[in-house]
């Protein structure tokens, strides 16, 4: 933001207003430090954007992941990654929120197919219902696998200005730079979406393989199950990673586990089951 700023300054000519933003920016981050003791304590009444399962928002303790934020939804291959993102958005949707879905692995007809089952129920329900039902925005992008870096997916945020953003999914967004180790490529991604988050103001959900185990387990799988997903859930400030096992699969639920929450309760298990046909999500039993 800083340097957008400059440039604009430079264009007009104004060489000292110029090298005084980029230093308030460099050194500060644009944001200047508070005075706790000379200054008058306001508190400040941050906004949670609620996911849409509310037995997962109230567990959260602040009814859903707080704007400047980010969460990790994570889990095995195929294990639902996409769809729990997906609930995410028609959630913040519902609620008249902003929504930018960003894939780098599912094509933009296969998204597009997934929200029409969710909000359209295989077409059938009008364009003009689903606005009535849902009074958010849903801005959809498709990036070449592994070719988009955050600061392209950055570039389109500043320009949609959402309130919520989905990443599907993090191993597939190219770092800023090379690593030798992988674990230090995603934890670069990782730090990239959390500034993401703080810069334009809204909460960021991005999600997350776990490693090579077996999609279906009895054994309870962490967002620190891979020793490649050591830094993203450092970087992270919600973790929620979904767990099923063979007889889960068989009769449709698995268990969303809340393994990092830096601002309520861990670890939280909560029973879920999903309708495939209509990508939907509901909780078996409300989190009291």
């Amino acid at each position: 933001q800083a340097i957008h700023e400059c440039a604009e300054l430079l264009e007009e000519g104004k060489v000292r207003q110029a090298k005084a933003r980029l230093f308030e920016g460099v050194t500060s981050g644009g944001v200047r430090p508070y005075d706790y003791f000379s200054g008058k304590w306001v508190e400040t009444n941050e906004e949670a954007i609620p996911t849409g399962i509310r037995a997962l928002d109230k567990a959260f303790k602040v009814g859903g992941l707080y704007r400047r934020k980010l969460g990790l939804v994570c889990g095995p291959r195929s294990s639902g990654k996409s769809v729990v993102l997906l609930n995410f958005g028609v959630g913040a949707l519902y609620h008249g929120y902003k929504v930018f879905h960003v894939t780098l692995e599912d094509s933009l007809g296969s998204v597009i197919k997934r929200y029409n089952s969710r909000l359209r129920g295989f077409g059938t329900r009008p364009i003009e219902k689903v606005k009535e039902l849902y009074s958010g925005e849903l801005y959809i992008k498709e990036f070449m696998t592994g070719e988009a870096t955050m600061a392209d997916i950055d570039a389109c945020v500043m320009q949609i200005t959402p309130d919520v953003v989905l990443i599907d999914y993090l191993d597939e967004v190219r770092p800023s730079k090379d690593y030798r180790a992988r674990r230090h490529e995603l934890g670069d991604v990782a730090r990239g979406a959390r500034a993401l988050a703080q810069r334009h103001n809204c909460a960021v959900w991005i999600a997350k393989q776990t490693g090579r185990q077996t999609k279906f387990s009895n054994d309870i799988t962490t967002s620190e199950s891979s020793f490649e997903g050591y830094e993203p859930v450092q970087i992270a400030d919600v973790s929620v990673v979904i767990n099923q096992s063979l007889e889960e699969n068989n009769s449709g639920t698995a268990r969303l586990l809340i393994d990092k929450n830096k601002d309520g309760p861990v670890p939280i298990s909560i029973k879920i089951e999903t309708d495939w046909s209509r990508m939907l999500i509901r909780a078996k039993d409300d989190y009291g």
